[in-house]
């Protein structure tokens, strides 16, 4: 078998944590609702679902605000933009 992993678009994503406001559905970063405070350690937790060739999938997790990048420079409306990836993988071909 092979597996590859494949970046998808996310339809939706319910807050769960008050640090996370949001999602980029086109490239999956975290939208915080501040910058990170490197002292502390927290995690944000969420539910996001995403539709990969009509099937909808729903994930929850958590991310460490640890292992996002503190020098994000993209900033929109006052919130940081966390270039913190996620996604899901799939089978996208069987074989022998």
């Amino acid at each position: 078998m092979s597996f590859l992993q494949n970046r998808h678009d996310f339809t939706s994503l319910k807050n769960v944590d008050n640090h996370l406001i949001g999602i980029n559905k086109t490239t999956g970063a975290l939208i915080l609702a501040h910058q990170p405070d490197a002292e502390v350690t927290s995690f944000m937790t969420f539910k996001a679902t995403c539709s990969i060739e009509n099937v909808t999938f729903t994930m929850m997790g958590s991310v460490n605000i640890l292992d996002i990048n503190d020098n994000a420079p993209t900033t929109q409306l006052g919130n940081t933009t966390a270039y913190m990836k996620l996604g899901v993988k799939t089978v996208s071909r069987l074989s022998d």
